[in-house]
Protein backbone atom coordinates (compact mmCIF):
# COMPACT_ATOMS: atom_id res chain seq x y z
CA UNK A 1 0.00 0.00 0.00
CA UNK A 2 1.33 3.41 -0.89
CA UNK A 3 0.60 6.59 1.02
CA UNK A 4 1.30 9.97 -0.63
CA UNK A 5 3.83 12.34 0.84
CA UNK A 6 1.69 14.91 2.57
CA UNK A 7 4.18 17.73 2.13
CA UNK A 8 4.30 17.19 -1.65
CA UNK A 9 0.86 16.16 -2.82
CA UNK A 10 -2.70 16.89 -1.78
CA UNK A 11 -6.13 16.20 -3.16
CA UNK A 12 -5.48 12.54 -3.98
CA UNK A 13 -8.60 10.82 -5.28
CA UNK A 14 -9.40 7.58 -7.02
CA UNK A 15 -12.58 6.89 -8.89
CA UNK A 16 -14.19 4.84 -6.13
CA UNK A 17 -14.14 7.97 -3.98
CA UNK A 18 -11.53 6.70 -1.55
CA UNK A 19 -8.60 8.87 -0.55
CA UNK A 20 -5.09 8.34 0.68
CA UNK A 21 -3.54 5.16 -0.74
CA UNK A 22 -3.04 3.12 -3.89
CA UNK A 23 -5.15 -0.01 -3.36
CA UNK A 24 -2.75 -2.62 -4.79
CA UNK A 25 0.71 -3.19 -6.14
CA UNK A 26 1.35 -4.51 -9.64
CA UNK A 27 2.45 -7.85 -8.25
CA UNK A 28 -0.98 -8.30 -6.61
CA UNK A 29 -2.86 -7.97 -9.88
CA UNK A 30 -0.95 -9.88 -12.57
CA UNK A 31 -3.87 -12.07 -13.61
CA UNK A 32 -6.38 -9.25 -13.67
CA UNK A 33 -3.98 -6.97 -15.53
CA UNK A 34 -3.57 -9.62 -18.25
CA UNK A 35 -7.32 -10.05 -18.57
CA UNK A 36 -7.90 -6.30 -18.78
CA UNK A 37 -5.07 -6.00 -21.28
CA UNK A 38 -6.76 -8.55 -23.56
CA UNK A 39 -10.09 -6.73 -23.31
CA UNK A 40 -8.37 -3.44 -24.11
CA UNK A 41 -6.65 -5.01 -27.13
CA UNK A 42 -10.05 -5.93 -28.54
CA UNK A 43 -11.44 -2.42 -28.07
CA UNK A 44 -8.54 -0.06 -28.77
CA UNK A 45 -8.13 0.66 -32.49
CA UNK A 46 -4.68 0.09 -33.86
CA UNK A 47 -3.39 -1.88 -30.88
CA UNK A 48 -3.40 -5.67 -31.10
CA UNK A 49 -2.29 -8.22 -28.53
CA UNK A 50 -1.09 -10.36 -31.45
CA UNK A 51 1.54 -7.77 -32.38
CA UNK A 52 4.79 -9.25 -30.98
CA UNK A 53 6.47 -5.85 -30.62
CA UNK A 54 3.58 -4.48 -28.54
CA UNK A 55 3.43 -7.64 -26.44
CA UNK A 56 7.16 -7.44 -25.79
CA UNK A 57 6.89 -3.79 -24.72
CA UNK A 58 4.03 -4.54 -22.32
CA UNK A 59 5.89 -7.47 -20.81
CA UNK A 60 8.96 -5.30 -20.34
CA UNK A 61 6.98 -2.49 -18.72
CA UNK A 62 5.21 -4.90 -16.38
CA UNK A 63 8.49 -6.40 -15.18
CA UNK A 64 10.15 -2.98 -14.94
CA UNK A 65 7.20 -1.64 -12.95
CA UNK A 66 7.26 -4.56 -10.53
CA UNK A 67 10.98 -4.12 -10.01
CA UNK A 68 10.55 -0.39 -9.43
CA UNK A 69 7.87 -0.96 -6.79
CA UNK A 70 9.89 -3.66 -5.07
CA UNK A 71 13.08 -1.61 -4.96
CA UNK A 72 11.61 1.80 -4.07
CA UNK A 73 8.33 1.11 -2.30
CA UNK A 74 6.70 3.69 -4.60
CA UNK A 75 3.92 3.00 -7.12
CA UNK A 76 4.72 2.70 -10.82
CA UNK A 77 2.40 4.80 -12.96
CA UNK A 78 2.17 6.97 -16.02
CA UNK A 79 2.36 10.64 -15.10
CA UNK A 80 1.13 13.92 -16.52
CA UNK A 81 1.94 17.14 -14.68
CA UNK A 82 0.01 20.23 -15.81
CA UNK A 83 -0.06 23.87 -14.75
CA UNK A 84 -3.35 25.68 -14.19
CA UNK A 85 -3.48 29.46 -13.92
CA UNK A 86 -6.50 31.78 -13.76
CA UNK A 87 -5.29 33.48 -16.95
CA UNK A 88 -4.64 30.45 -19.17
CA UNK A 89 -6.47 27.56 -17.57
CA UNK A 90 -4.52 24.29 -17.97
CA UNK A 91 -1.59 25.01 -20.25
CA UNK A 92 -1.51 22.54 -23.17
CA UNK A 93 -4.13 20.31 -21.53
CA UNK A 94 -5.03 18.40 -24.70
CA UNK A 95 -1.39 17.71 -25.58
CA UNK A 96 -0.86 16.33 -22.07
CA UNK A 97 -3.92 14.09 -22.19
CA UNK A 98 -3.17 12.95 -25.74
CA UNK A 99 0.30 11.89 -24.60
CA UNK A 100 -1.26 9.99 -21.70
CA UNK A 101 -3.66 8.30 -24.14
CA UNK A 102 -0.74 7.29 -26.39
CA UNK A 103 1.29 5.82 -23.53
CA UNK A 104 -1.76 4.00 -22.14
CA UNK A 105 -2.37 2.49 -25.58
CA UNK A 106 1.27 1.45 -25.92
CA UNK A 107 1.22 -0.20 -22.48
CA UNK A 108 -2.27 -1.69 -22.94
CA UNK A 109 -3.70 0.15 -19.93
CA UNK A 110 -7.51 0.16 -19.81
CA UNK A 111 -8.89 3.47 -18.58
CA UNK A 112 -11.78 5.84 -19.22
CA UNK A 113 -10.22 9.00 -20.61
CA UNK A 114 -13.60 10.74 -20.75
CA UNK A 115 -14.04 10.23 -17.01
CA UNK A 116 -10.56 11.61 -16.40
CA UNK A 117 -11.26 14.75 -18.40
CA UNK A 118 -14.60 15.25 -16.64
CA UNK A 119 -13.04 14.83 -13.23
CA UNK A 120 -10.25 17.30 -14.00
CA UNK A 121 -12.79 19.90 -15.08
CA UNK A 122 -14.71 19.46 -11.82
CA UNK A 123 -11.55 20.03 -9.80
CA UNK A 124 -10.85 23.27 -11.63
CA UNK A 125 -14.01 24.80 -10.15
CA UNK A 126 -12.30 24.89 -6.76
CA UNK A 127 -9.08 26.57 -7.90
CA UNK A 128 -8.22 30.22 -7.46
CA UNK A 129 -4.42 30.38 -7.42
CA UNK A 130 -1.86 28.81 -9.82
CA UNK A 131 -1.90 25.08 -9.21
CA UNK A 132 0.01 22.01 -10.37
CA UNK A 133 -2.24 19.08 -11.29
CA UNK A 134 -0.57 15.69 -11.49
CA UNK A 135 -2.35 12.67 -12.96
CA UNK A 136 -1.15 9.15 -12.12
CA UNK A 137 -2.43 6.23 -14.19
CA UNK A 138 -1.41 2.81 -12.91
CA UNK A 139 -0.94 -0.26 -15.10
CA UNK A 140 -4.23 -1.53 -13.69
CA UNK A 141 -6.07 1.51 -15.00
CA UNK A 142 -6.52 3.24 -11.63
CA UNK A 143 -6.49 7.02 -11.92
CA UNK A 144 -5.37 9.53 -9.31
CA UNK A 145 -5.28 13.30 -9.30
CA UNK A 146 -2.90 15.26 -7.07
CA UNK A 147 -3.00 19.02 -6.66
CA UNK A 148 -0.52 21.38 -5.06
CA UNK A 149 -0.14 25.17 -5.08
CA UNK A 150 2.33 26.46 -7.64
CA UNK A 151 4.44 29.15 -6.03
CA UNK A 152 7.79 28.56 -7.69
CA UNK A 153 9.40 31.21 -9.86
CA UNK A 154 12.31 30.35 -12.16
CA UNK A 155 15.69 31.77 -11.26
CA UNK A 156 17.08 34.56 -13.42
CA UNK A 157 20.42 32.72 -13.44
CA UNK A 158 21.07 30.20 -16.24
CA UNK A 159 20.68 26.52 -15.44
CA UNK A 160 24.12 25.04 -14.87
CA UNK A 161 24.36 22.10 -17.26
CA UNK A 162 27.09 19.47 -17.37
CA UNK A 163 27.68 16.86 -20.07
CA UNK A 164 27.04 13.27 -18.96
CA UNK A 165 30.19 11.19 -18.63
CA UNK A 166 28.52 8.07 -20.08
CA UNK A 167 26.01 7.57 -22.92
CA UNK A 168 22.32 6.85 -22.65
CA UNK A 169 20.82 3.66 -24.07
CA UNK A 170 18.18 4.95 -26.49
CA UNK A 171 16.51 1.51 -26.60
CA UNK A 172 15.34 1.90 -22.97
CA UNK A 173 11.51 2.07 -23.35
CA UNK A 174 10.88 4.19 -20.24
CA UNK A 175 12.68 7.13 -21.89
CA UNK A 176 9.76 7.69 -24.25
CA UNK A 177 7.02 7.77 -21.60
CA UNK A 178 6.58 9.96 -18.53
CA UNK A 179 6.35 7.69 -15.48
CA UNK A 180 7.05 7.72 -11.76
CA UNK A 181 10.29 5.81 -12.44
CA UNK A 182 12.92 8.56 -12.67
CA UNK A 183 15.80 6.52 -11.27
CA UNK A 184 17.82 6.80 -14.48
CA UNK A 185 17.85 10.59 -14.22
CA UNK A 186 18.59 10.44 -10.51
CA UNK A 187 21.65 8.31 -11.19
CA UNK A 188 23.00 10.88 -13.62
CA UNK A 189 22.45 13.60 -11.00
CA UNK A 190 24.25 11.53 -8.39
CA UNK A 191 27.21 11.13 -10.73
CA UNK A 192 27.31 14.90 -11.38
CA UNK A 193 26.17 16.55 -8.13
CA UNK A 194 27.66 20.00 -8.75
CA UNK A 195 25.20 21.14 -11.41
CA UNK A 196 21.51 21.86 -11.91
CA UNK A 197 20.99 19.31 -14.68
CA UNK A 198 22.87 16.82 -16.85
CA UNK A 199 23.01 16.94 -20.64
CA UNK A 200 22.43 13.44 -22.02
CA UNK A 201 23.70 11.77 -25.19
CA UNK A 202 23.23 8.36 -26.76
CA UNK A 203 25.59 5.63 -27.92
CA UNK A 204 25.68 7.15 -31.41
CA UNK A 205 27.08 10.36 -29.97
CA UNK A 206 23.81 12.30 -30.47
CA UNK A 207 22.53 14.79 -27.90
CA UNK A 208 19.12 13.73 -26.54
CA UNK A 209 17.72 15.83 -23.67
CA UNK A 210 18.53 16.97 -20.16
CA UNK A 211 17.61 15.30 -16.88
CA UNK A 212 15.01 18.02 -16.17
CA UNK A 213 13.48 18.70 -19.57
CA UNK A 214 13.78 18.81 -23.32
CA UNK A 215 16.56 20.79 -24.99
CA UNK A 216 16.53 23.55 -27.60
CA UNK A 217 19.77 24.96 -28.98
CA UNK A 218 20.69 27.73 -31.36
CA UNK A 219 22.82 26.17 -34.11
CA UNK A 220 23.76 27.86 -37.40
CA UNK A 221 21.00 30.42 -36.98
CA UNK A 222 18.22 27.93 -36.22
CA UNK A 223 16.47 26.82 -33.07
CA UNK A 224 16.59 23.04 -33.08
CA UNK A 225 15.69 20.15 -30.80
CA UNK A 226 16.77 16.50 -31.10
CA UNK A 227 14.31 14.05 -32.70
CA UNK A 228 12.49 11.67 -30.35
CA UNK A 229 14.27 8.69 -31.94
CA UNK A 230 17.53 9.87 -30.36
CA UNK A 231 16.12 8.74 -27.00
CA UNK A 232 13.97 11.31 -25.24
CA UNK A 233 10.54 12.10 -23.83
CA UNK A 234 8.24 13.80 -26.36
CA UNK A 235 7.50 16.83 -24.20
CA UNK A 236 4.24 18.73 -24.63
CA UNK A 237 5.81 22.21 -24.81
CA UNK A 238 8.32 20.80 -27.29
CA UNK A 239 5.37 19.51 -29.37
CA UNK A 240 3.67 22.92 -29.25
CA UNK A 241 6.83 24.69 -30.41
CA UNK A 242 7.21 22.20 -33.26
CA UNK A 243 3.55 22.53 -34.24
CA UNK A 244 3.85 26.32 -34.39
CA UNK A 245 7.17 26.05 -36.28
CA UNK A 246 9.10 28.01 -33.66
CA UNK A 247 11.68 25.22 -33.49
CA UNK A 248 12.50 22.26 -35.71
CA UNK A 249 13.85 18.75 -35.22
CA UNK A 250 17.38 17.97 -36.23
CA UNK A 251 19.94 15.52 -34.81
CA UNK A 252 23.11 17.09 -33.49
CA UNK A 253 26.13 15.40 -32.05
CA UNK A 254 28.63 15.92 -29.30
CA UNK A 255 30.96 17.44 -31.88
CA UNK A 256 28.34 20.13 -32.60
CA UNK A 257 28.12 21.36 -29.01
CA UNK A 258 30.97 23.91 -29.28
CA UNK A 259 29.22 25.48 -32.29
CA UNK A 260 25.94 25.98 -30.42
CA UNK A 261 24.98 29.48 -29.40
CA UNK A 262 22.33 29.86 -26.73
CA UNK A 263 20.58 26.80 -25.26
CA UNK A 264 17.41 26.29 -23.24
CA UNK A 265 15.72 23.64 -21.15
CA UNK A 266 12.02 23.66 -22.06
CA UNK A 267 8.94 22.18 -20.37
CA UNK A 268 5.27 23.01 -20.00
CA UNK A 269 5.63 24.32 -16.44
CA UNK A 270 8.52 26.79 -16.74
CA UNK A 271 8.56 27.04 -20.56
CA UNK A 272 11.99 28.49 -21.56
CA UNK A 273 14.95 28.37 -19.14
CA UNK A 274 18.32 29.40 -20.46
CA UNK A 275 21.27 27.12 -19.73
CA UNK A 276 25.02 27.38 -19.41
CA UNK A 277 27.29 24.41 -20.08
CA UNK A 278 29.93 24.06 -17.37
Amino acid sequence: MFAPKANMMTGMMNWSGQQGVYPRTIADTLGEWDRLRQETDAKRAGVSGRNPEITQLRAYILVAGMRFERETGDPFALVEKMLWTPEEGIFLQELHLERLDASAAAFGIPYDHHKLRTYIQKQLLNLEQPTLLTVHLTLRGEMYLFTEPFTSTPSSSPIQLILASTPLDASYPILYHKTTDERLFHRFHETHPNCDAVLLWNKRGEITQTTIGNLVVELHGELITPPVECGLLPGTFRAELLNTQKIRERPFRLADVPACGRAWVIDSIYKWRETQLI
